[in-house]
């Protein structure tokens, strides 16, 4: 034990060897993998009337991702004047299939300049959560003068991260 004087400060008060007592210098680890696997393919299937096309893209993706954290052990077990935090280690993976089917009906003209109708989906599957679908729709209109309507409507999903999903208890 090193003593120290809070209620004399001085320049004598604080020592560096109490300072040394008093302190630590925590070390932490961690590491962020990922692994992923992606096709796509996308090209026009047909021309449309009217200066209009049909797209479509497809793909599939695979993904494992992992992670952890390690905290020095003052830190872990709350013997510090920080939070407690415990370690974080964990992994998922998931498939997914996609595809967007784009349709501009009608393009070039004098007032409505393009037109597009679009469709999209989704399908996952995380070995945390199960699987599902997500999809949107939504169409899009300009016209003369650089005006544009667009309208959208679509569902989503978000699946934790490994840090939401595997982390310790922390203050």
């Amino acid at each position: 034990c090193v003593p120290l004087d809070l209620l004399h400060p001085g320049s004598d008060a604080i020592t560096q060897d109490a300072i040394n007592y008093l302190t630590f210098t925590g070390t932490t680890s961690g590491f962020n993998e990922q692994h992923t696997a992606l096709a796509t393919a996308s090209g026009k299937l047909l021309d449309l009337p009217n200066h209009g096309d049909i797209s479509l893209a497809v793909g599939g993706d695979y993904r494992f991702e992992r992670g952890s954290f390690q905290p020095d052990p003052l830190t872990a077990t709350g013997d510090t004047t920080g939070n407690a935090v415990q370690p974080t280690l964990g992994g998922y993976h998931t498939w997914e299939g996609f595809g967007e089917l784009s349709a501009v009906p009608y393009s070039g003209g004098e007032v409505i300049k393009w037109a597009e109708i679009n469709a999209a989906g989704r399908a996952y599957d995380y070995n945390t959560f199960g699987s599902g679908v997500t999809g949107k729709v939504s169409g899009l209109v300009r016209t003369a003068g650089g005006f544009a309507v667009r309208g959208t409507y679509g569902t989503a999903f978000r699946a934790p991260n490994v840090g939401e999903l595997f982390a310790g208890q922390a203050d």
